[in-house]
This record gives structure tokens, sequence and C-alpha cells, in this order.
């Protein structure tokens, strides 16, 4: 077993939502270079992944996969 798969951040700031879509709330940000563990590459631009906010806050949340490496 590989274990999480793990992805660094590329866009200078990546917002965190609560789910798969430009509709729903925004929880924070990741900063570039920030590692998140992806929980589900969805179909399509969405990704849900572990990580920590700008903040310091531990949140799952949802990003546009296109920012993450």
């Amino acid at each position: 077993n590989a274990g999480p798969l793990t992805r660094t951040v590329i866009a200078s700031t990546l917002n965190a939502r609560g789910g798969a879509g430009l509709e729903f709330d925004t929880l924070g940000v990741f900063r570039q270079g920030a590692k998140v563990e992806v929980v589900y590459d969805a179909p399509g631009p969405w990704a849900q992944v572990k990580g920590k906010l700008d903040n310091g806050t531990d949140v799952t949340a949802w990003v546009a996969d296109q920012y993450l490496r």
C-alpha cells in the first residue's frame, strides 16, 4: 500500500470550499507550497483534500485540482 496521496498547492492561494463547486462557501485558503492529502479525486475539476489552512486550522475541504501538483 502506497499510503495517502499527497499533493502540493501551486497557486499563490487556493480556496478551500465546503463542497465541489464555486457555489459552496470558502472555509479559508491554502498557501502556495502547502501539502495536502487527497481524500477523493472526483471526476472533473474538484478534489477533496485534508490539510492545514494558512490560519493553522486543520480541514477537510474541496479545492480546484488544477492547482495541485
